[in-house]
């Protein structure tokens, strides 16, 4: 008798420092959703939800066979996922993909448009600053009051 065996496995955790690589002290995530998707279609195959440790699992029972495949996690509250996952080729039975962890981290939010004055001119000039989760943005006045903006 044949017993065909592949899984894919990891934890969704709190990335806290929005790296999207699990460090010491990055607890993982309960209750948190995670799709298993064709990485050629982009396809929904199975969802999941991560236990007590914030650990997922899938495997034949829940759809995972030969092919292509991604994983994501569904954010809720606030969340943004931080990890950009990539994809895993499962050509051959016996293969265990582990580790594939997915960081979560509060989404950045900022107002609509942002107020800079510079003090040398008495000029305020008012800016529309969208906001991308991924870049941050440091405003700083220089003593001068020269407005500087710096992205990191």
């Amino acid at each position: 008798m044949f017993f065909f065996h592949v899984a894919l496995s990891g934890t969704v955790f709190s990335d806290t420092n929005r790296d999207g690589v699990r460090q010491l002290g990055e607890a993982g995530l309960a209750g948190q959703t995670v799709q298993l998707l064709d990485a050629e279609s982009g396809d929904v195959v199975a969802t999941t939800t991560t236990d007590s440790r914030g650990f997922y699992s899938f495997d034949v029972t829940n759809g995972l066979g030969l092919g292509s495949y991604q994983v994501q996690a569904v954010p809720a509250g606030g969340l943004i996922q931080t990890t950009l996952t990539g994809v895993y080729n499962l050509t051959r039975g016996d293969t265990f993909v582990r580790r594939a962890d997915i960081g979560l981290a509060s989404a950045l939010t900022a107002p609509a448009a942002t107020t800079l004055a510079t003090t040398d001119t008495g000029t305020t000039t008012t800016m529309d600053c969208p906001v991308d989760a991924s870049v941050t943005d440091t405003v700083v006045t220089a003593p001068d009051g020269t407005v500087v903006k710096r992205h990191r």
